[in-house]
């Protein structure tokens, strides 16, 4: 049996600091604060700027500063003032619907230009957490022998995949889980299950699975809910891109290569115009002829965004994602 099946989700969404869509959520927030390292004194007006990108806030008068409407991913974060060193905090992780705390505690120097730079530890009690999450980030999806979503969702505790690739999370239907990309809901179109993510693993930034206590902003999740949010173009251009086969490995231990599978992924993101506009594009190309007389299935998935920072308080994105795959079973 042959079967084709093709996927083409466009979202367009707008973001603006004093109005957000109750979609589930793809960002997160950074709080903290910024005083005397000697005396423990706020010190009011000093910069906070997350590296790479265009987002960054003053310190108040009492010392706090709060960074809204940023994506999931991993940030250096720096303060400075005059008259005291910079100080960067380096593998910030912000996830989406969480908040992220920082302190920074900077010492007074008469040297211009110093910097001192320490790397953040993630805490193992999260304050705002309320629902039962795991949180899988792109660095997880490297090191873990998956090559979808599904494959890496199914190794959360009360998941389970099927025969037939379906996820069910703690004895629920499979469609009562709900897949959302970017903010929007995922479905197969031949079915109406959401079940057929199909999203380049090199396109995610992060991967939130929820199998208890989410809120109304997830509409139609009976079960579980899977939120991916792709990564997104910064101020440096940055690249990824894997070849797996089983051409030669196979071959060299057995004389024969019962699959023939071949899979190329990629990922690219910069800026368009810095400081303004940025780009990422992913995709995944695959080939399995199978160990069975006409047995074959190709898979090609991509996806893009584009985001552009209309003024201080508006950012547009836009973001795509395509599908195609053809399988036959022999």
């Amino acid at each position: 049996m042959e079967k084709s099946l093709t996927n083409l989700a466009i979202s367009l969404l707008f973001g603006f600091i004093f109005f957000h869509p109750l979609i589930g959520g793809d960002t997160g927030k950074i709080t903290g604060t910024v005083t005397d390292k000697e005396t423990g004194d706020p010190l009011p007006g000093a910069n906070v700027i997350i590296s790479e990108t265009v987002m960054g806030t003053a310190v108040n008068e009492n010392g706090y500063f709060i960074i809204l409407n940023v994506p999931a991913g991993t940030y250096a974060v720096s303060a400075g003032i005059i008259g005291y060193s910079t100080m960067t905090i380096t593998n910030v992780r912000v996830s989406g619907d969480l908040t992220t705390e920082i302190t920074f505690a900077l010492t007074s120097t008469v040297v211009e230009g110093e910097e001192i730079v320490v790397e953040a530890e993630r805490k193992l009690i999260l304050m705002d957490k309320t629902d039962s999450r795991r949180t899988i980030t792109s660095d997880d999806l490297k090191d873990m022998a998956v090559t979808s979503i599904e494959d890496a969702v199914a190794y959360t505790a009360g998941g389970v995949k099927d025969g037939g690739g379906n996820l069910h999370f703690r004895g629920g239907r499979s469609s009562e889980v709900v897949y959302q990309f970017e903010g929007i809901q995922l479905n197969d179109p031949l079915t109406g299950n959401p079940n057929d993510s199909d999203i380049p693993i090199m396109a995610v930034a992060e991967t939130n699975i929820i199998t208890g206590g989410f809120g109304a902003d997830y509409g139609n999740a009976q079960s579980g809910v899977i939120n991916v949010t792709g990564r997104e173009g910064r101020n440096t251009f940055a690249g990824d891109i894997r070849y797996s086969t089983s051409n030669g490995i196979s071959e060299g231990f057995t004389g024969e290569n019962p699959h023939n599978f071949k899979a190329l992924e990629f990922f690219l993101s910069g800026p368009v115009s810095r400081n303004r506009a940025f780009f990422s594009v992913a995709g995944e190309v695959s080939e399995d002829y199978g160990y069975l007389p006409n047995q074959f299935s190709d898979l090609n998935n991509f996806s893009g965004k584009i985001s552009w920072k209309i003024t201080d308080n508006i950012k547009l994105s836009f973001s795509g994602l395509y599908s195609h795959s053809n399988f036959n079973d022999g």
